[in-house]
């Protein structure tokens, strides 16, 4: 039998909110991260907006934050974040880990690959990182040939590093799945 070395604290749970495109943690049911769907509950029939592809043991659809029900006192799904995965592999020890994020570069090409014409990024030469207190600019083309130090062609200029945004709300996009951008949290 194995034993659990479990201290006060080790699962304390910390508030997520789950959204389209997130990838989760669904013990009971796969080792390997999951991604979710998210449900108009109103036009579609779900109980929650949350939903877990039927290819996986079934359909099944959760709170935002991973509860099965709303009267349930913990959640049944976690985001397949790293602190989660600590968390979890305690007690589920062949629980992939999540992959890796994704870089900027990466969500760019994915955007450009489906037909964007013009990408809204915040752009630098200098911080790798760019944020809403810098240079805003719209990203046409990478040039990825790595023989150009300032790779990202916009309509202003070439820049070394930019981070696609979503022009509505300002929050960085950190993937681009299945046509639809996943927003920093």
């Amino acid at each position: 039998m194995t034993e659990f070395n479990l201290k006060h604290g080790d699962l304390e749970m910390t508030e997520f909110n789950l959204k389209h495109g997130d990838l989760v943690y669904y013990p009971v049911v796969s080792n390997s991260p999951i991604r979710v769907d998210e449900y108009d509950t109103y036009t579609i029939g779900r109980a929650y907006p949350i939903n877990i592809p039927s290819s996986v043991k079934g359909e099944h659809s959760f709170t935002r934050d991973g509860k099965m029900y709303t009267c349930d006192k913990n959640p049944t799904i976690f985001p397949a974040t790293q602190e989660w995965y600590e968390k979890l592999v305690r007690v589920y020890p062949n629980l992939e880990a999540p992959p890796p994020k994704k870089s900027s570069m990466d969500v760019i090409k994915a955007m450009l690959d489906d037909g964007y014409y013009r990408i809204p990024c915040y752009v630098s030469v200098i911080n790798e990182e760019p944020n809403d207190e810098m240079c805003i600019d719209l990203l046409f083309d990478i040039d990825d040939s790595g023989s150009s130090s300032t790779p990202c062609r916009c309509v202003g200029g070439k820049w070394k590093y930019a981070r696609p945004f979503d022009v509505k709300t300002g929050r960085v996009i950190v993937d681009y799945v299945d046509g639809q951008a996943v927003l920093e949290d």
